[in-house]
């Protein structure tokens, strides 16, 4: 199933959000991908020329605000789970609070994996342009668990440009509770409990270029986790 740009609306007569977000959301589950659908911020309908062969996915198809005060948390959620692969995820230069009303969880989960910002079993996706951040920064008192701010899980060939992920900060997250489960439970908790600005498991051939991986919750702000092939250039990741 293919979308090229003659089906695109034009500049003065953009796409409706919760049309594009259906298209989306088709698409993916499809495993196809859209062609020449893509836009610079204020620029719906637009095609550029690096985008010409790739779906540019933005979170304000998918309501969020991207206004470093509000709970971006669900709209980024259906954002990761919708996107094709083989797109772009623009995050707009904007910044988008994530887990506000996460308190943290000392036995159990902190959230239910449903609620985790997780690309899972895609390949072919940049993500770039933006900062994701856990809302409330700071430090716990008790070691608690918290999510990781994004999970990239069973991907191959996705890059992260120009990117900023924070956690919630120190004892925010326990990773070394998962040490004992076994890999299919592990790669859950670590998403749901593991408190990293971004986790990578079992994944492959995965860039990252001019990113930043702020707050340790617990183990590590960057974290991989069975995976192979995991290369950084000109980033910073809090130790």
């Amino acid at each position: 199933m293919q979308l090229n740009q003659h089906d695109l609306p034009s500049p003065d007569k953009p796409l409706r959000s919760p049309l594009r977000r259906r298209v989306i959301a088709l698409m993916a589950a499809a495993g196809g991908t859209l062609l020449g659908w893509g836009a610079r911020a204020g620029t719906a309908g637009v095609i550029s020329v690096a985008d010409k062969a790739r779906s540019v996915i933005r979170p304000a198809d998918f309501g969020a605000l991207g206004d470093g005060r509000s709970d971006d948390t669900a709209a980024l959620v259906d954002m990761f789970t919708a996107a094709p692969s083989g797109s772009v995820i623009d995050l707009g230069a904007k910044s988008y609070a994530v887990y506000g009303s996460v308190e943290g969880a000392r036995e159990g989960d902190a959230v239910p994996l449903s609620s985790t910002l997780r690309l899972i079993g895609k390949s072919d996706i940049a993500i770039r342009n933006g900062t994701i951040f856990a809302a409330n920064p700071g430090r716990s008192a008790a070691k608690r668990r918290f999510p990781s701010t994004l999970t990239i899980d069973g991907c191959k060939r996705i890059s992260l440009t120009d990117v900023t992920l924070r956690s919630k900060g120190e004892s925010w997250g326990d990773a070394d509770a998962s040490a004992k489960l076994g890999p299919e439970a592990r790669r859950v908790f670590l998403a749901q409990n593991g408190g990293h600005a971004l986790v990578v498991i079992r994944s492959e051939n995965i860039r990252g270029t001019n990113c930043r991986f702020e707050l340790c919750g617990s183990c590590a702000s960057f974290y991989v986790c069975s995976s192979d092939d995991v290369q950084l250039t000109a980033c910073y990741s809090s130790p």
